[in-house]
């Protein structure tokens, strides 16, 4: 894979004059074109510090972030803009601006120097704004907005940008659950469908874990990468982040099941089989459909529909009890 970003012997922290506070050294991690790569760690080891380095909004100590092959701390604001784009914490400080004046305003970097939009900067605009689903809240102050959609604005300032990377520091520390899955799974979608190297710091382990290609798990010597399934299987999530997750009891392979139709759908119907001990087989006497609101259950010789998951667990039971 094209690697988009590195930082190579990072030392990070915060220079005085002849004085140097160093808050955390050493630190090496890869980011690819097209991750959504998720940064986690206790409080205070200094998250924020590193994606403020990482942003270029500080020098790093020593070491050196490059993207693209470019040491984003040797070139100028301009140029930098055009390799990265930045989303910090909290709604968006323009708030007498439209959206499309806060969106607009990532395409300063590629114009001249009196700003002026050409046509093609106006359908990037589009598209950005198109992308996040705000089209119809285009002509409204960014005041108006409710906190979800403003982060959502703020992200499509980030797409217009049109740069490499996009960096996110808490981008839903203050939202709600709703808004927080919403910009978060927004987020997965737009490192996929326009091949945007993402990276954002969160606490938020559970749905991280789901979304994010890849996680970083910060500690003051190093930062350890892996995808969320192999670091929460081998216990270096737990070991870092001092949380223990929920570990589903062993598949019971004589409780086998098979299950197929609708792909959102039967995602949670695993998830919840799985939690109840169920193996969940390629095949199996017992099969399962799942279409968006109801649940065949046939082993061959009858069958019964169940219109949710709870439901359909407990009637799974009778099929195994007989």
């Amino acid at each position: 894979m094209k690697v988009a970003l590195q930082a190579n012997d990072l030392n990070i922290g915060y220079q005085d004059g002849s004085k140097t506070q160093l808050v955390a050294g050493n630190l090496n991690a890869t980011l690819n074109k097209g991750e959504l790569a998720c940064i986690m760690g206790p409080n205070g080891i200094g998250k924020s510090t590193f994606i403020r380095t990482i942003a270029g909004l500080q020098d790093p100590i020593s070491g050196a972030v490059t993207i693209n092959n470019t040491n984003i701390h040797l070139i100028s604001n301009k140029e930098r803009a055009k390799l990265l784009s930045v989303v910090l914490t909290g709604r968006p400080t323009s708030n007498f601006m439209t959206v499309r004046d806060l969106v607009e305003l990532g395409r300063y970097p590629h114009t001249n120097w009196q700003h002026a939009l050409g046509v093609d900067d106006k359908l990037i605009v589009d598209r950005a704004i198109a992308a996040v689903d705000l089209e119809s809240e285009s002509d409204k102050l960014v005041a108006e907005l409710s906190d979800g959609n403003a982060q959502k604005a703020m992200i499509a300032r980030a797409l217009s940008q049109d740069a490499e990377l996009i960096v996110l520091d808490e981008p839903t520390i203050h939202l709600d659950l709703r808004n927080k899955l919403m910009v978060l799974k927004l987020l997965a979608d737009l490192s996929k469908k326009y091949n945007k190297s993402i990276l954002l710091a969160s606490h938020d382990l559970n749905m991280m874990s789901q979304l994010a290609d890849k996680l970083w798990l910060f500690q003051e010597d190093k930062i350890i990468i892996g995808i969320p399934e192999d670091l929460m299987n081998n216990g270096i999530v737990e070991e870092i982040l001092g949380t223990e997750e929920y570990t589903p009891p062993p598949a019971n392979i004589k409780l086998a099941v098979k299950i197929q139709g609708n792909t959102d759908m039967t995602y949670w119907l695993a998830r919840a089989l799985k939690r109840k001990g169920y193996a969940v087989a390629g095949a199996a006497e017992i099969m399962i459909n799942a279409t968006e609101n109801s649940f065949e259950i046939n082993n061959g010789k009858k069958q019964e529909v169940f219109s949710s998951i709870e439901a359909t667990l407990a009637g799974l039971k009778k099929y195994y009890n007989e």
